[in-house]
């Protein structure tokens, strides 16, 4: 019953999401590897950012009002939305170069299309 529910045809075709192809499509090569270490990079310094908001609810709820405690709290959640608001302006930036100069916003973030017309 179960093997016979499994091998029905009503799913249809399932599509990868966006640039996660496999070895053997556009997605491979050297801009593959750059787009997947990008995407890696980013993740973490999200993460990062993350960690950073959660030790500093955790510093703000244990400083038992010691004002040193309460300005360490304050550094880290002024520092992590510094670098959230650095990370999100990089994006802004290489879409605003490509705007200007090649006329397409995402033309910097799409490294498959950029690496393949520099390619001979």
């Amino acid at each position: 019953m179960i093997r016979k529910l499994l091998a029905q045809d009503w799913v249809g075709t399932i599509t990868p999401p966006f640039n996660s192809g496999s070895y053997d499509q556009a997605g491979a090569g050297i801009e593959g590897f750059i787009n997947r270490g990008f995407t890696l990079v980013f993740a973490g310094f999200g993460l990062y950012a993350l960690l950073n908001f959660i030790m500093a609810a955790y510093n703000y709820i244990n400083s038992q009002g010691e004002v040193k405690n309460i300005e360490k709290a304050q550094k880290l959640v002024i520092n992590s939305l510094i670098g959230l608001f650095l990370l999100a302006t990089t994006f802004l930036i290489a879409g605003v170069i490509g705007a200007v100069f090649f006329g397409s916003w995402d033309y910097l973030l799409n490294l498959n299309d950029l690496l393949g017309s520099i390619a001979p």
